[in-house]
């Protein structure tokens, strides 16, 4: 290229369509000349609006002059790096796009991969003028899962454990944490991985896990490590074990990048108390009198099996002959229709004696902001309004600042049992974790006086339910049907409440209690918007006759959670199915022809509630995911929101009120307890 001064001037003319210019004579005139092409140029102001561990949203401006020259985008988009080991994970990806967006949503892509993406502007088959920037998906939970632990060896309260180098396709291996869990043998659930902490803190709110060690990723192919040395490894006390109780030992995989921060456990090490580990140890490799001892006691367990079998047999028979007309097919399981005591997921009742409640409850106080500190003359109180009762106490309606209607909890810590207090503490923590969102009931404030506790929320009076069932209306000659509602205001909901349920989740949070009289409806002018209650029970409903009932929320709840009380996201998965099919049949009761008590033996028998000719393949098909018997078998709640989000586009393909049949029934009675 020729140096700035050697430049030299043009003085030709030229012209740009029939205009005669004069291009040259200045150096800060450029020629025109005409190249037979009409191309539009480069978009402007391309950035990258925001991201998620699977989506990239880009926003930009049209080109200066995209007239008739521009009839398309295409975008291209390389990937520069990933974490991801599978082939397809490098694939390029392009696609088109109208000429009239401004916006760009990338999905399903690779968590924690970076691109360099290209929008080009087309006339036709051309292209034109492109513009470039990077953008990179944030971390997701590391994938796969880490294999369990191995425990080689337990003696003096140590446990020699192996660990297995662990692979992430979702971003970097960060480091690892070792998790010990102690585990009531009668009551075995998964732990509360929100709640995990070190071990002092495990101590003091009456955990049964703790994070006992932090280890750096390492290169070999296993690596072994001693837990319960009384060593301290990052921040964590590695505590040495107790003797004669029963533990699993879990390792977390965890993935940082800048804020983001992921976690995923293994699987539980075992199944065995620590003195079955002590005879399964390397060192004893010798054998004498205890062999023998072992020997005699396998023969005693055989004979006292044979035993066993021989009297249910025997028992059988009787049973049979004493009465022959017992069916042989229809025997129903026993199945725990209740928590015998309210806990958290673990299933394990926490030893609370130690923790002092009014201590904890001015730690929240403290965290409050300055809002949220509700003075008591602020707040009034109609106490003959009881609108449910719970563990935590009773929820009656009031009135903040004596214009806003609210719901209160009122709590009394001298009449809660520790473990309830413990549970308390723990879900107003949570509480105030969330923040404010707007599709859940507005956490207001607290108001603390000498003897009580007032937890305040906004209050929606319209139970899901009862928007449901206000908005059928019977089908007549003028018009077939079968609600006033549209068929987008029904998609609307559902996605909203997916999209919170999406939320709860990302916030580690299982709901618990999922169910049509849970779920709030505000009107604004003529849209409608969902509202969540995230905090303590079901209220009341209403009787025809005034009387106020306790609603079944068992009816709502998974088949494990019937069976076991186990509770996850995938249990709400299941709940949140049910509730789309009431919306779909305006408020009709769930399993309409089945009681509660027969409910689980129905379920494990293939029972679903049935398609109705107004829903579309493609939306009973979601739904079905959703009922799986094996949790984890069913469906993410991100997947189910991103294709609720897809079907409101089209919303009368999906779900059509033009029906001239007879709508399923709402059954009250089954809906509340006896």
């Amino acid at each position: 290229m020729e140096a700035e001064e050697d430049k030299i001037k043009c003085n030709k003319n030229c012209t740009n369509g029939n205009e005669l210019l004069i291009c040259g004579g200045d150096e800060d005139v450029e020629s025109i000349y005409g190249t037979g092409s009409n191309l539009p140029g480069p978009v402007q102001n391309l950035i990258v609006n925001f991201t998620t561990d699977d989506k990239i949203v880009l926003i930009f401006d049209s080109p200066e002059r995209n007239g008739t020259e521009l009839t398309e985008y295409e975008l291209r988009a390389i990937v520069i790096a990933t974490y991801s080991t599978n082939p397809w994970s490098m694939r390029n990806i392009t696609r088109k796009y109208p000429k009239s967006l401004r916006k760009i949503e990338m999905s399903d892509l690779i968590p924690s991969t970076e691109f360099n993406i290209t929008i080009i502007a087309k006339n036709g088959e051309l292209d034109g003028g492109s513009k470039s920037v990077i953008g990179k998906t944030r971390l997701s939970k590391p994938d796969p899962k880490p294999d369990e632990p191995k425990i080689i060896k337990y003696e003096n309260g140590k446990a020699q454990v192996e660990i297995k180098r662990a692979i992430n396709n979702n971003g970097p291996v960060s480091n690892y944490v070792i998790v010990v869990h102690f585990v009531d043998n009668e009551l075995i659930h998964d732990f509360d991985e929100s709640l995990l902490t070190t071990y002092q803190k495990a101590r003091d709110d009456g955990l049964s896990y703790y994070i006992t060690a932090e280890i750096e990723p390492f290169k070999e192919d296993t690596k072994e490590f001693l837990v319960g040395d009384g060593g301290r490894y990052g921040k964590y006390y590695n505590a040495p074990l107790p003797d004669n109780v029963h533990f699993h030992i879990l390792i977390g995989v965890v993935s940082r990048h800048f804020d983001d921060y992921k976690v995923t456990y293994s699987n539980s090490s075992h199944d065995e108390t620590f003195e079955n580990l002590q005879i399964h140890s390397h060192n004893d490799s010798s054998s004498g009198p205890s062999d023998l001892i072992v020997i005699l006691l396998t023969i005693a367990c055989i004979i006292c099996g044979l035993i066993l079998v021989g009297a249910i047999v025997f028992y059988g028979y009787i049973k049979t002959k004493i009465n022959p007309r017992i069916r042989r097919f229809e025997r129903h399981e026993m199945s725990l229709q209740g928590p015998i005591l309210e806990v958290d997921n673990n299933g394990y009742i926490a030893d609370v004696s130690g923790i002092n409640f009014k201590e904890k409850l001015q730690e929240v106080l403290l965290s409050l902001d300055d809002d949220q500190k509700i003075i008591r003359k602020s707040l009034s109180l109609d106490i003959d309004n009881i609108l449910g009762i719970g563990s935590f106490g009773d929820i009656i309606r009031g009135q903040l600042n004596s214009n806003i209607i609210c719901q209160v909890h009122v709590v009394s810590a001298d009449d809660m049992d520790p473990p309830i207090q413990t549970k308390f503490i723990r879900d107003l923590n949570s509480l105030l974790q969330f923040g404010f969102h707007r599709n859940m009931l507005n956490f207001m404030g607290i108001c603390q006086t000498h003897d009580w506790f007032f937890v305040v929320f906004e209050d929606v009076p319209v139970t899901l339910k009862q928007f449901l069932l206000s908005n059928r209306q019977e089908t007549n000659l003028s018009s077939q049907r079968v609600t006033n509602l549209n068929e987008n205001d029904i998609l609307k909901l559902m996605y909203e409440l997916a999209e919170t349920l999406e939320y709860l989740q990302y916030n580690k949070v299982v709901h618990k209690n999922l169910n049509s009289y849970n779920v709030r409806i505000k009107r604004h002018n003529s849209s409608y918007t969902v509202k969540l209650s995230v905090f303590g029970p079901t209220l009341y409903t209403m009787g025809d006759d005034g009387s106020k009932n306790l609603i079944d929320e068992e009816r709502w709840h998974a088949p494990e959670v019937l069976r076991f009380q186990k509770f996850s996201h995938a249990s709400d998965i299941y709940s949140f199915g049910l509730i789309l099919w009431e919306m779909c049949c305006l408020g009709a009761t769930i399993y309409g022809s089945v009681t509660t008590n027969d409910l689980l033996t129905r379920i494990k028998k293939g029972f679903r509630p049935d398609k109705l000719p107004f829903i579309s393949e493609d939306l009973y098909q979601l739904m079905l995911n959703c009922w799986e018997l094996d949790p984890l078998e069913r469906s993410e709640i991100n997947d189910v929101a991103g294709h609720l989000k897809q079907m409101q586009s089209l919303a009368m393909h999906y779900l059509n009120f033009n029906y001239d049949g007879q709508l399923p029934y709402f059954l009250p009675l089954l809906e509340i307890k006896n």
